[in-house]
């Protein structure tokens, strides 16, 4: 993950999402095998952390798709391949804590 990248993640979860710790691209990238992302030329357009909680337990949380990208498939796409990461790591049990809300 570039900086560049990490940045283009950390902003796209901060205005998709109603968080309260703000993320940051130093924290994207001190967690940057966490994230699954999917890029339109260089624009990360989608993003989800996918994680390990516990040894046979995953999460994936903040799910987020840029406004653009609405209704695309993009958020379908993203929560599969955030998935086929935990699967890969052999979880037993995926977790997903998202707040979806509707912003029109």
């Amino acid at each position: 993950m570039t900086t560049k990248i990490a940045n283009q993640i950390a902003e796209l979860l901060n205005n998709r999402n109603q968080l309260t710790v703000q993320y940051t691209e130093e924290k994207a990238l001190a967690n940057k095998d966490n994230y699954v992302y999917i890029l339109d030329f260089e624009k990360v357009i989608a993003c989800a952390e996918s994680k390990k909680v516990q040894w046979y337990q995953w999460e994936v949380s903040h799910v987020s798709v840029a406004k653009d990208f609405e209704g695309k498939g993009f958020g379908n796409k993203i929560l599969l391949d955030a998935e086929r990461k935990a699967r890969a790591g052999n979880a037993r049990i995926l977790q997903c804590t998202n707040k979806f809300y509707n912003s029109y």
